[in-house]
Order: C-alpha cells, then structure tokens, then sequence
C-alpha cells in the first residue's frame, strides 16, 4: 500500500518539474550614436515567454550579462545592482522584447536607452529600434543604429540510460514488486 503512494508523490514530482517552459535566450547587439557612445552587449534572458502572467512585467529575474561595454562610460555601467549603475532590465509584451537600462533607474521610468526587438523570439536580426530616451524631446526619443543576433540555448539534456543497466533495473525492480507481493500473501493467511 505504502509502495502506491510512493509510486503516485514520485509520479507527481516529475510531473510537476517537468511542466516549466522557460527558455533560455543569448543575445547579442550594439548600437551607436547616442549618449553613451557605442554598446555592445552580449546577454542570456532566461523566461517563460508563453505565460501570460509573466508578459509587461519588468524585472531583471533571468537576466545573466555576459559582457556590456559603452565607448563613453568606463566600467560597467550596465550592471543588475550598483549605488551608481542603474540596473538593465527587460520586459515582454505579446512579441517584443524591451531591454533597457544604463545610468538611470530602469524603475524610475528614467532610462538611457530602450531596445526593442519585434517578433522575439523569432526576430529578423534586423527587426530592432533603439532610443536615446534621455535625449528626448517634446517625448521623442532619437532613434541609434542597432542590431541585434537571438539564439536560443538548448536546455541540457537528460543522458539516456544506457540499455543492460536499463534491463537490469527494470528486472531489480519487478523482482522486488514481486517479493512484496508474495509477502502480502503470506501475511493475508496468517
């Protein structure tokens, strides 16, 4: 009896942590023109792009940055967290990806630049807009010269169990099931 219910919580484990859709995404991109000179960025974006309750939302969760460079800033002004680097961070709505950030606050609405890719995750390489939002006027941002390169990242796969081991345990365990059961027996007509 002990064995089912051990059998079921296991089955809905592996269910449960298989259900997940998040992907992981590397982008590559730069633009030029604007006030923090030339970018080049190299990013993961690690989400669940399918799931309505995680589209418009801003965060910078699943965000790895490889490499940010800005021909005008030294360091790395484009850092998740710092007392003087506001954080890059990133939004999705329906088919766009926002990624924005730079010396300001992303939170405060106060941003350097906005980079839009359209039609993510599978987007011309092309298919991008980027702003100078701090150099807006009358609320129009000056469009840079952008691009950008999408690939997705594979998810790791599960090595398969090589074929003897797999007949062995399979054997090992209807043995078991076996013996169980004929204890069962054996306590049933005592």
């Amino acid at each position: 009896m002990k064995l089912k219910y051990l059998f079921g919580a296991t089955a809905l484990v592996v269910a449960s942590a298989t259900s997940s859709m998040a992907a992981t995404y590397n982008i590559l991109g730069g633009f030029s023109g604007g006030q923090l000179g030339t970018v080049a960025f190299d990013i993961n974006i690690t989400a669940d792009f399918a799931d309505p309750d995680t589209i418009g939302l801003v965060t910078s969760d699943g965000l790895t940055i490889n490499a940010m460079t800005s021909s005008e800033v030294p360091g790395d002004p484009f850092q998740l967290t710092g007392p003087e680097a506001g954080p890059l961070q990133y939004a999705y709505f329906t088919d766009s990806l926002w990624i924005f950030g730079g010396l300001f606050s992303a939170d405060a609405g106060s941003t350097d630049f906005q980079f839009v890719i359209y039609g993510f995750p599978n987007s011309d390489p092309d298919n991008v807009t980027v702003v100078d939002t701090l150099a807006s006027v009358d609320g129009f941002s000056p469009r840079l010269n952008g691009t950008a390169f999408i690939k997705k990242i594979p998810d790791p796969q599960v090595s398969a169990v090589p074929l003897p081991a797999g007949a062995l345990l399979i054997l090992s365990g209807l043995a078991g099931l076996g013996a169980v059961r004929r204890r069962q027996r054996v306590t049933a007509q005592i």
